[in-house]
Parts: structure tokens; C-alpha cells; sequence
């Protein structure tokens, strides 16, 4: 850390959630292991806000580039997923876009949001399907062989979000 007022913040940080969550702690001889991880985890959520990498950044403005770049689907596609995104429940909305948007491992996703690997594999999971069948609502889609999107058609009688 460059600056020792930011190694104040982050220790102030690692006390407060000692505190808030020592009576969750079940067998003190963890608090050693726990403790290190609490700490090592506020250095690196430290590290990500200050390289603007917060989750605070607005979610939908993240993805679209992915869904463009990623999904090989065109901007009016990218555009119409947008306006879904804030549909999802927040459970499958923040691993999605950790996963997707800001490269996390589902290892760091399950310790970030206290899931297991599979839960934030599962969430992420949800999160795709939901998001397929809410485009397959609206528009038909033409997929090669490899299962990406080459074209699309609006719905005519679709009432969608788009």
C-alpha cells in the first residue's frame, strides 16, 4: 500500500467485521485462519475499488460490452439484453456480472458472496438460462454450429422489454 492512512482503513475495516461477526465464529482456534482471510480479502477489495473495478459501478453499462463481444450478438441484441438485465433477481444479477464482467473465479464469487462453488456456478447458470428464455420471448434466433448467434428476428407479437 502506498499511502499508510489507506493501511489504517483497511485494518479499521478488518476490525469492524471482527466484531460485527465473532459471535458467528464457532471454534476459536479458526480465528487465526479467519481473521487473515478477512484481512486478505479487504487488501484485495481495496485494490479492485481503487483500480474502479468497485461493484458499485453501474452493472448493465459492464455487461453490454461482454454480451457484444463474448455472444457475437449485434448492438440492437446487446441493446435488448440491456433492458433485461435489471430483471434478474440480485441472487443471479451480482455472480453473473463478477463472473462475466470482472473476470472472478467462481472460487472468489462463493467466498465474496458466502456461497459455495457450486452455488455461484449454479447462479451463474440460472442467470444465462433466464436471460436465453427472456430473449427467446422476444426475438427467434439463428445459431451456427457452435452455438453462437449470427441472426435474429423480433417477435412481431412479442411483448418484450425491448
Amino acid at each position: 500500500m502506498s499511502d499508510c492512512w489507506d493501511a489504517e482503513d483497511i485494518l479499521q475495516d478488518v476490525f469492524v467485521k471482527l466484531l460485527a461477526n465473532t459471535s458467528k465464529l464457532r471454534d476459536e482456534s479458526q480465528l487465526e485462519p479467519w481473521l487473515y482471510r478477512v484481512a486478505r480479502n479487504s487488501v484485495i477489495d481495496y485494490y479492485r475499488k481503487k483500480k474502479d473495478l468497485s461493484l458499485d459501478v453501474d452493472y448493465i453499462e459492464g455487461v453490454t460490452p461482454y454480451v457484444e463481444e463474448q455472444a457475437n450478438l449485434n448492438r440492437e441484441a446487446a441493446a435488448c439484453l440491456k433492458t433485461m438485465l435489471p430483471e434478474l433477481l440480485p441472487t443471479y444479477l451480482e455472480p453473473l456480472v463478477l463472473h462475466y464482467v470482472w473476470g472472478y473465479k467462481h472460487s472468489e464469487i462463493a467466498q465474496r458472496l458466502g456461497l459455495t462453488i457450486s452455488g455461484s456456478k449454479t447462479r451463474v447458470q440460472r442467470a444465462r438460462k433466464q436471460l436465453r428464455e427472456a430473449l427467446g420471448q422476444c426475438c427467434d434466433f439463428e445459431f451456427d454450429a457452435y452455438g453462437n448467434v449470427v441472426d435474429y428476428r423480433p417477435k412481431v407479437d412479442a411483448n418484450c422489454l425491448c
